[in-house]
């Protein structure tokens, strides 16, 4: 007779439970169990190499040199106040295919000088919650096929070497492989940044608050001609800094910048598609630089849409250089894109500028420049915010207003066909051309001649003036309204 095999569920070994072990005296290090955790307390050294395939977590209060190296797939973890410093490196390089945390105290690859790679084969991370990380270069998703996340709530992440500018205090989020940087608080820091470096790197980073410190220059989207990297910055909230700031940088490349929130300054310049395809999207917050040019070189491409917030330059604006641009401001349920030249508003052979509704254009910022330098289409609002004396040749056509304030001498000697109503604030109004049918309002301080045409009606406010050419038949309008005061 067989008996059939019998089954006591409840009566097999449970799995052994994680183990914890904690160390305050020298250990030789080996393999950490996945589940698994250890210790390392003040008194404790650790003498040889660790696989950490479950948690190597650092809980001291005092300095640790640890010479030997790190691998596995599990985490190493700082929750004190110590400062652990990692010699046993790779051809001189940090190399990580593990989650990294720092909740507290320091964690220094090498001298502090030596590249940190977050994501070398396989997948990496590192999570700065209140401690602070130093290292020279830092690469996220180094090689084709790898992932690197770096995720900075608190506390700082500091990728200077203890000297910014210094050759290879460069961040890569996405070198070969894919990289994300989220910024939801605290600092990071470094020289110049790449977001989506060689051929087929893609990265991509977030600000939602705190600080991403870029003292050189922020490349999003490829520094390698070929089929290009890709990158994307997407700021919700905080603040991004730069000193130039190139989106689609190689050919082939593709950078995007999505804005919403928080404030993006490249305090030397920006170009938008420099020789790949560059892509400027704002809903809001606030984006200021020197100049911009959309569309740098032969073959590429550079946009810009702006429907919220304000795009602010102290100088120049070129859309379309040798390549290709396009300007779109518009803006509706009564809040608006907000465009601001403070120098030459220009447009190249292949350039678009779409002033659409509820977008607004602003050349000059107050002071003595401040010019337009190309015909308009102005369907939005178009404000000149200058002094001294200024000439627009060129011709501004659409069913949009204009004011002038800032107290210059505005002389427009174009042909215009402009149907939307003409505000003089303060300064001086000269036309000496021709202004379609546009209705002109002149408030206190504010002064209107010339001997030019316009087609529509003119209203003197008070304090408001009208000073004709030679004659008082010199300028000719539709009508003319002298109003009470």
């Amino acid at each position: 007779m067989t008996v059939a095999a019998i089954s006591w569920p409840w009566l097999l070994a449970d799995p052994a439970p994680a183990a914890t072990t904690t160390y305050t005296s020298p250990w030789t290090g080996g393999t950490i169990a996945a589940g698994d955790t250890a210790v390392i307390e003040d008194g404790a050294t650790i003498t040889g190499n660790v696989v950490a395939n479950g948690t190597l977590r650092f809980n001291r209060t005092t300095s640790l040199t640890m010479s030997g190296t790190i691998s596995g797939s599990g985490a190493v973890s700082l929750t004190n106040s110590g400062t652990v410093a990692l010699t046993g490196l790779t051809s001189g390089t940090g190399r990580f295919d593990l989650a990294i945390s720092a909740a507290a105290g320091q964690l220094t690859i090498g001298s502090g000088a030596n590249a940190l790679v977050v994501g070398h084969s396989g997948t990496g991370t590192l999570t700065v919650a209140g401690g602070f990380v130093q290292n020279g270069a830092a690469y996220l998703g180094l090689n084709a096929g790898s992932y690197g996340s770096a995720t900075v709530s608190s506390g700082t992440w500091s990728n200077s070497g203890g000297s910014f500018g210094a050759s290879g205090r460069i961040l890569y989020v996405g070198s070969s492989g894919s990289g994300t940087l989220s910024v939801t608080g605290g600092l990071v820091r470094n020289s110049n940044a790449y977001l989506g470096f060689g051929i087929g790197g893609v990265g991509t980073a977030t600000v939602t608050a705190g600080m991403w410190e870029n003292r050189g220059t922020l490349y999003i989207g490829g520094a390698v001609s070929g089929t290009g990297g890709s990158g994307t910055l997407n700021l919700t909230g905080g603040d991004v800094k730069s000193t130039i700031s190139n989106l689609g940088f190689a050919i082939q490349s593709s950078g995007m910048a999505t804005i919403s929130g928080g404030t993006w300054a490249s305090s030397v310049g920006m170009i938008v598609g420099r020789s790949g395809t560059g892509t400027l999207s704002m809903t809001g917050g606030l984006v200021t630089t020197v100049s911009s040019t959309m569309g740098l070189n032969a073959g590429s491409v550079g946009s810009a849409t702006i429907t919220g917030g304000t795009w602010a330059h102290s100088d120049s604006l070129s859309v379309g250089g040798a390549g290709t641009g396009s300007l779109t401001i518009s803006g509706s349920g009564g809040s608006g894109g907000v465009v601001v030249v403070g120098g030459t508003l220009s447009r190249g052979p292949s350039g678009t500028i779409s002033l659409e509704s509820g977008g607004t254009l602003q050349i000059g910022t107050g002071s003595s420049t401040g010019w337009l330098a190309t015909d308009l289409v102005n369907n939005g609002s178009l404000i000149f915010n200058r002094t001294g004396a200024a000439t627009i040749s060129n011709s501004i056509s659409g069913t949009g207003a204009l004011s002038l304030l800032g107290g210059g001498t505005f002389t427009f000697s174009g042909t215009s066909s402009s149907s939307g109503p003409t505000v003089v604030g303060a300064g001086r109004l000269i036309v000496a051309g021709t202004l379609g049918s546009t209705t002109i309002s002149v408030g206190s301080g504010g002064t209107l001649g010339g001997s030019g045409a316009i087609g529509g009606e003119v209203a003197i406010g008070a304090g408001g003036r009208l000073s004709p050419g030679e004659s008082i038949e010199s300028l000719s309008a539709g009508a003319v309204r002298l109003l009470d005061g």
